[in-house]
């Protein structure tokens, strides 16, 4: 496992700990304050940069209550299509996609920067390499990479144009590329307001218009149906099914093949 010189690892210290009942307390109020959904690391979670807390409860609670079913539908898509060959993860996150590559397949992950639990994931797993790099620049060569992935990034990214150019720049002709989006228009927004951290507001139009120079689809489905309890928390909880109404389904899922076009 190789990881970028950008990211530095460091110890875990009883001082991440000694912080994290401050953030938690400090997030619940701004829950209650605002009408937002918790930014960075705080969306499904008490994620810390460098700290991971976690129960089998919570993991539950978030899987079939928060947005467990994008996870669900990546693995599904894996499952049905990966073949061994490089795949490429555009915002590895927590790393849970990565648990699913097999070793039989090279992976290649970036973000922003590289939390320390999920570097010592990919060391363990062996296939894994870690970089830090933008989406708008991807420090790979033309034609490199025979899976993409990239869930629920491109509503962060500033001039997501260049970063879905960069994507199909970097995936080979008739290469797969698995993308969820948040459906920006749909009920839950209506309801809480934008998220904080979006810079981009999908409509499904503007996200196909976006895509189709480069890639066309081979499955899509919307879902993750909003349930508006506590509507002041920051807290999302949805259902892991498809409603027919777009406006209803909080996410896009959609697989892609690559077409062999400039």
């Amino acid at each position: 496992m190789t990881v970028s010189p950008a990211f530095s690892r460091r110890p875990l210290t009883t001082q991440h700990l000694a912080g994290l009942p401050i953030a938690v307390f400090s997030d619940l109020a701004n829950q209650i304050a605002y009408g937002n959904e918790p930014a960075g690391n705080w969306r499904v979670g008490f994620y810390r940069t460098k700290v991971r807390v976690q129960t089998w409860w919570y993991d539950l609670w978030r899987y079939w209550l928060i947005d467990g079913f994008l996870e669900r539908q990546i693995v599904f898509w894996l499952k049905r299509y990966l073949k061994p060959g490089v795949v490429l993860e555009v915002g590895t996150g927590d790393g849970r996609l990565m648990r699913h590559i097999p070793r039989t397949s090279t992976y290649w992950g970036f973000d922003v920067f590289i939390r320390e639990d999920v570097a010592r994931m990919a060391n363990a797993q062996g296939n894994c390499h870690l970089f830090v790099a933008s989406a708008t620049k991807l420090p790979l060569p033309d034609r490199s990479v025979d899976y993409l992935i990239s869930t629920e990034v491109l509503e962060h990214v500033t001039g997501p144009t260049q970063a879905i150019r960069e994507m199909a720049r970097v995936t080979k002709p008739g290469g797969l590329a698995f993308i969820t989006i948040p459906n920006n228009y749909c009920y839950k927004y209506q309801r809480k307001g934008p998220h904080p951290e979006h810079v981009n507001n999908w409509s499904y139009r503007d996200f196909m218009a976006a895509m189709a120079p480069y890639f066309r689809v081979i499955e899509g489905r919307m879902t993750g149906y909003w349930l508006p309890w506590f509507p002041r928390l920051r807290y999302s909880y949805q259902l892991p099914i498809s409603h027919p109404d777009e406006r209803f389904n909080s996410n896009f899922l959609f697989a892609f093949e690559r077409i062999d076009a400039r």
